[in-house]
């Protein structure tokens, strides 16, 4: 269920070489970011050049002869073969651009860079982001390149989501922005203001998702610090803005300052309860506005089950 970005940039330069004169549009994702950590060699750092991969089965094998504790060392380890796999992402991403500009005029292409979320290697959730909703998960990058509509240096100072691509590309190529859609185009971030936004973890259902537990069910810590549960059959739901983070996971509240230094272990629910009383309302109304419906898995097609499968969600 990964292919190297290496593959997957070549697939998509040979589709563009295919496009006829005229306009066109192309999605790529790049999986290359994700555990097992395993970059090529050329884009290890010299401490890491001859560390193993990192593998849910290596990590599980070290957990077993260390008390089910893995060791600082080997996160450490993790997070920079990680750096190494965004490297060689990258280096393929400016492949993918070069090849992009042989096709077409960078003044009439549009491009945006973005993710759907990082890795956490902190606060209980480690080698992943399944359930993960602190900031290395969700503070993710957004690049636009457009010189007519966006001039080069153009930064928005306010809260932005993944949701308001999708108005932003509309609203620059003249299709209208369906009514029902819940994100803004960036083009008019002026008139944002104070904005917050929803962030939730998928609503894994136990009977549907077997296999993500069970990848690091030998590991109860991770350098002394114990490992979370995940979430099953249950909701983890947040909001940010205003300077705050404020999630919720049943009857438990967290409360986070959000700065450049954001400490994620300083939960302020009860000590700053008038920032949590308006958190908490933002919460209710961001989910009143972004209503989500769960449904059982038996309603899944095999279409979908398939696709699941093939991200390594399900078990084969």
């Amino acid at each position: 269920y990964q292919r190297r970005a290496e593959d997957t940039v070549s697939s998509a330069l040979s589709w563009l070489e295919q496009v006829q004169d005229g306009p066109f549009f192309l999605w790529v994702h790049l999986f290359d970011p994700h555990i097992p950590y395993a970059p090529p060699e050329q884009f290890r750092s010299p401490e890491v050049a001859t560390v193993p991969d990192v593998t849910w089965p290596r990590l599980n094998r070290i957990a077993g002869e260390n008390d089910n504790n893995i060791p600082a060392e080997i996160l450490e380890q993790a997070k920079e073969l990680y750096r190494g796999e965004i490297a060689y992402t990258d280096h393929w991403i400016g492949k993918l651009l070069e090849g992009v500009e042989r096709r077409a005029e960078p003044e009439d292409t549009l491009i945006v860079f973005t993710a759907d979320h990082g890795e956490c290697f902190e606060n209980g959730s480690f080698f992943e982001h399944s359930d993960c909703l602190f900031e290395p998960a969700i503070r993710i990058p957004l690049l636009i390149r457009y010189p007519p509509m966006f001039p080069p240096g153009t930064r928005v100072d306010s809260q932005v989501s993944i949701i308001d691509i999708a108005p932003t590309l509309l609203r620059a190529i003249g299709v209208d922005i369906p009514e029902d859609f819940s994100g803004r185009p960036l083009q008019d971030s002026e008139e944002f203001g104070d904005r917050y936004v929803l962030i939730q973890h998928p609503f894994y259902q136990g009977k549907l998702v077997k296999v993500r537990p069970k990848r690091r069910r030998h590991i109860s810590s991770v350098g002394g610090e114990p490992r979370s549960e995940m979430l099953v059959d249950q909701e983890k739901v947040g909001v940010v803005g205003g300077g705050f983070k404020y999630l919720r996971s049943g009857s438990d509240e967290m409360l986070y300052q959000i700065t450049p230094e954001t400490d994620e272990r300083k939960n302020l629910a009860e000590l700053d309860p008038e920032a949590r009383s308006r958190m908490l309302d933002q919460l209710r109304r961001q989910l009143s506005e972004h209503d989500f419906e769960v449904i059982d898995s038996s309603e899944i097609n095999e279409e979908l089950l398939e696709a699941l499968e093939a991200l390594g969600y399900l078990d084969n």
